[in-house]
């Protein structure tokens, strides 16, 4: 049974406690189920009865606003009753401002806290604003938000053990966040979870904190002194103090930490690695499925990240302290940038990525900032640059043209080209469709190019392997969880285009011509056909050509032909 939208008008006219009867004779009719976890879900009175009304009860869910709100008027005002039946059931409590009835759940919260086990919050500024501390409030009343930090501010939450806060109410200037002074911290001793924004805490069981919104240095450092069980730690828009302002004590030790993830400035990190303990890493914190990461924006400089990388080295356990490779994944969206890791030798036939590296996850910024892959680009060459020889680039086989797709996109040609040229030790690379561009660095654009600027100058091995590569080991999606994206498929999919293939024939003449050939070249995938793209008032048409290869062993001292063939007719 579903609870109706408007309550039949006898039930507005029953005392509480008949109510309540009322609901558990109607739950014995309807099998309790759980519903699905959206605040929309409509209610069900068998999952009424099994967490509010049931006398057996151990939890009690207060995150249904359907049932508490607009469904049944009554049930507000039968919380109360619903709260002393459960006796001291741990409650599950899901707060935001829209949900219906948000006044019983303010009035209640101090109470309601005091019980709560997991507690989920989430706060717009479309609602709702006021003042913690020294945040700026935005608009909305101005009592709502200090009603709700007035809950558990400067409390003792015993029984709390999850908690998630997210509040975009507060300006999110990094010159707004407050001092931890200003605040007035919170003791919970068996939570062991804690994500989103910035709330002073005291919580020594914490195993996992991931911080979303803001944060200062000091901030953060300030937290840490009081979670000395940490294991796992995920920052990602930390902003550097004033020095000072940092601590001068001795730095705080997290001697159990696993999980590091942290961004989005270098200044942030090397304030962070001085004041904060975590060295050394143990192996599984550069493993997957959560390897050591870094975010790095656009307004930091290649300089900036390579001297974060090298503080980060000696604290680098000893199988990823000399990364050998350097792979740059494929983007998978329109939006997103690819990875880059640092870490070990990888096959791209066996479809994984390498087992250990450290991930560089590289946001997208407006035009005025920096291009983030050229600058980590930089920023890996200065720190690991004498122990990589193996580049690694994939990709799908989109059209060349599209700037999504191209890994070497955005940038300036010639500092790309100047970057690649600090990598003086690799001597064989990787390439898949996305790699177009890397053509263009690598044929050199002048006759003074020579050996301290000429892109990869030791390459002697290169590597076609036109594949698609998933690269997340024993899963078929990235590192966000985004599937492959089906609206990039184009009609030759699996083929490159004849543009493509003339960029890699054309850098391979140049380079030999030019003394920096390549010594081995090696064809695998799908290299049987070339696309040729049309473009007609109807549409695009794409033919397939046969390829040929005859020039290419006349460029190379070793030619190995691994290719694989397709069935499809040259004319899509």
């Amino acid at each position: 049974m579903t609870a109706p939208v408007s309550p039949p008008r006898c039930l507005n006219d029953l005392p509480t406690d008949i109510l309540c009867e009322v609901f558990r004779a109607l739950a014995a009719a309807d099998i309790p189920s759980y519903p699905e976890r959206r605040d929309d879900a409509s209610g069900n009175i068998g999952w009424l009865r099994l967490t509010h009304v049931s006398r057996r009860l151990r939890k009690v869910g207060l995150s249904m606003s359907t049932l508490w709100g607009l469904a049944i008027t009554h049930l507000p005002i039968a919380g109360r009753e619903i709260l002393g039946r459960s006796g001291e059931a741990p409650l599950f409590l899901s707060l935001h401002q829209d949900m219906p009835n948000i006044q019983f759940y303010l009035d209640n919260l101090p109470q309601l806290m005091q019980r709560a086990e997991h507690v989920t919050m989430r706060w717009s500024c479309n609602s709702l604003g006021s003042s913690f501390g020294d945040f700026t409030a935005l608009d909305g009343p101005p009592d709502t938000m200090t009603r709700v930090h007035s809950a558990f501010r400067g409390a003792t939450l015993p029984q709390l053990q999850f908690f998630f806060y997210e509040s975009s109410y507060v300006s999110r200037r990094s010159d707004t966040i407050p001092r931890p002074s200003a605040l007035l911290s919170f003791t919970a001793p068996a939570l062991r979870l804690y994500g989103g924004d910035y709330l002073p805490i005291v919580a020594p069981a914490l195993q996992t904190l991931f911080l979303l919104g803001n944060i200062t240095t000091e901030s953060l450092v300030c937290v840490l002194r009081h979670t000395p069980c940490l294991e796992d730690l995920s920052c990602f828009n930390c902003q550097p103090a004033s020095w000072e302002m940092l601590p001068t004590t001795t730095p705080v030790p997290l001697p159990k930490l696993r999980r590091l993830h942290f961004g989005n400035q270098c200044e942030a990190f090397l304030q962070f690695q001085q004041l904060v303990s975590f060295f050394p890493l143990p192996e599984s914190a550069c493993s997957w499925p959560k390897p050591l990461s870094f975010r790095w924006g656009g307004q930091d400089t290649g300089p900036e990240i390579g001297r974060a990388l090298e503080a980060l080295q000696a604290g680098l356990p000893a199988v990823i302290k000399h990364p050998e490779a350097l792979t740059f994944t494929h983007p998978f969206t329109v939006n997103s940038q690819p990875q880059l890791l640092l870490g070990s030798l990888w096959n791209p036939a066996c479809d994984s990525y390498p087992t250990h590296c450290i991930v560089l996850e590289l946001k997208r910024h407006r035009r005025e900032h920096n291009d983030p892959v050229l600058e980590a680009l930089i920023g890996a060459a200065h720190a690991f640059s004498s122990s990589v020889r193996t580049l690694y680039v994939s990709g799908y086989a989109y059209d060349t043209g599209r700037r999504e797709c191209q890994v070497f996109g955005d940038g300036e040609p010639a500092r790309y080209k100047a970057a690649l040229a600090l990598f003086t030790n690799v001597t064989e690379v990787y390439v898949g469709p996305a790699a177009y561009r890397l053509f263009l660095l690598l044929t050199g654009s002048g006759e003074d190019d020579d050996a301290n600027t000429i892109a990869l100058p030791a390459l002697t091995t290169l590597t076609v392997d036109i594949r698609e590569i998933r690269g997340i080991p024993n899963q078929s999606i990235d590192h966000f969880g985004l599937k492959k994206p089906e609206q990039y498929k184009d009609v030759h999919e699996g083929h490159i285009t004849k543009e493509w293939f003339a960029a890699l024939s054309w850098m391979l003449c140049k380079r030999r011509a030019r003394g920096y050939g390549v010594r081995r070249l090696v064809l695998r995938g799908q290299l049987c056909h070339l696309a040729v793209v049309e473009e007609q008032e109807a549409g695009s048409r794409v033919t397939l050509e046969d390829i040929i290869l005859d020039d290419l062993p006349s460029w190379t001292d070793e030619f190995v032909d691994e290719r694989s063939t397709c069935e499809r007719s040259t004319d899509v």
